[in-house]
Parts: C-alpha cells; structure tokens; sequence
C-alpha cells in the first residue's frame, strides 16, 4: 500500500503498465484501473460501474486523479496533456466530488505481488506545461498570463541546473566552425533517408508497432563524453 500526498489528488507514474487500485480508508470503495484488450478501463469498485473512455486503445503507464474537477487522465511516456490518451469526466456532483476526496492510497497488483509505483505526483494535470523556459528578468505579466512561457524557478532543482549549464547566450548551435549545424539538424529530421528521421520513426513505435507515438518522440544526444549523467544535452523532437 502506498499512500497519496494528499487525498484524491496526484499522478501515479508506472515504468510499465501495471493494474492497480486507488482506495478510501476503509477500502470498500475507489477507482480499479486495469487493462482489456489493450484498453484502459476505469472501474468504480462500489457499483462495478466502467468509466470508459472509447477512444483510448492503449494500455497506459501514468494516472492523474483530480478530484476538484472531478477527471481522470492517463497516458503514456511522460505525464503532461500532450501524451494523454485516455480521459474521463465525471459529473459535477457534490457525491462525486466528496468519493474522489477520499481516496488516500494506492495498492498495486502483478502477479499477486504489491509494488510499488516509480513516482507519486502531488498535482493532478489540469493544463499544458510550457516547453519555452524564461528566467525571472526576462518573463512579463504577459508571458506568465498566457501560459506561453515556464518560469526557470518552476524548474526541479536538477532542471534548474540544466538550463544554467546551457542557457548562456553563446550556447548556440550555430558556431562559427558549423554556421549551418540546426540547417543539417532540420534535414536529418525531415528527410526520410536521414539518420534522425529513422531512429525517430523507430521510437514513435516502441510502445505500439502499429500507432506511432508521434507527441512522446525525441532524440537526446549527449555532448561530450557519456558520463551516463545528464550534463549538457540536445533535445530532437519529432513533427512528422
């Protein structure tokens, strides 16, 4: 049994698929989250009632449960909006609002064994994260309004150290010695005999062969010798 941050909130991340359950505390009612011909079903334990959602046709390694807007998303790779592939809405009711609030723990299931998951979340996804970072000098009402732009502070203290180790003006691809460098970056992507178009059309398919995960796809080269740390590095993502 692992037990949520904070009630009826918060995103379990799995390595793989895994079924697993979200409990109240006397366990008599929750949410069971299992796996059917590669679909993801959501089943409120008290009544046996499936939350389906008819579009998703995925087995999916994440969960957000957020019970102030009473839905569910879930999804594959990394948890933001972007790669949801299921997504449920309960009705705006105060009996819902109050069964989501009570679901404090999480019990996971493989093969009768509990595990548990790789991460716990606290926040729920309720909207898009910005892929653009500003640090606080350069970031406007505007920018923080629209939802365009993260805030470096908004960064983990790993990320923070990141952007600090690249976000210097002179880290620019485009050097004097390889004024063209993102030119041939751009044609490797977009040409079908290019080296990064093939090894992204590869990974677009490493969960299903046959449905592309085209939103979760990106090359990360590493500059410099490999340290099998991140240090500096270069992110491709793929637009077909």
């Amino acid at each position: 049994m692992t037990k949520l941050p904070i009630k009826g909130q918060g995103i379990v991340v799995f390595k793989t698929e895994c079924e697993f359950s979200l409990f109240n505390e006397t366990n008599d009612d929750g949410l069971h989250i299992c796996y059917e011909e590669n679909q993801t079903i959501v089943t409120r334990i008290l009544n046996s009632q499936k939350l389906t959602d008819k579009n998703c046709t995925l087995k999916t390694t994440w969960f957000s449960l957020d019970s102030q807007n009473k839905r569910f998303y879930a999804g594959i790779g990394e948890a933001r909006l972007d790669t949801v592939v299921y997504e449920y809405q309960l009705e705006n009711t105060k009996d819902n609002k109050l069964f989501l609030e009570s679901l404090d723990h999480i019990k996971v299931y493989d093969n009768s064994t509990s595990l548990k998951p790789i991460r716990l979340i606290r926040d729920p996804i309720t909207k898009s994260i910005p892929m653009l970072v500003r640090n606080t000098n350069d970031l406007t009402m505007d920018d923080v309004a629209s939802g365009n732009y993260l805030p470096k502070p908004n960064l983990s203290a790993m990320s923070q150290k990141l952007y600090d180790c690249i976000g210097g003006v002179k880290f620019v691809l485009d050097t004097d010695d390889f004024p063209d460098f993102s030119k041939a970056i751009e044609y490797s992507i977009s040409n079908p005999n290019g080296w990064c178009y093939k090894k992204l059309q590869d990974k677009s398919r490493e969960f299903n062969p046959d449905k592309p995960n085209l939103l979760e796809t990106y090359l990360r080269i590493t500059l410099g010798e490999n340290k099998k740390t991140i240090t500096k590095e270069l992110k491709i993502s793929f637009e077909p």
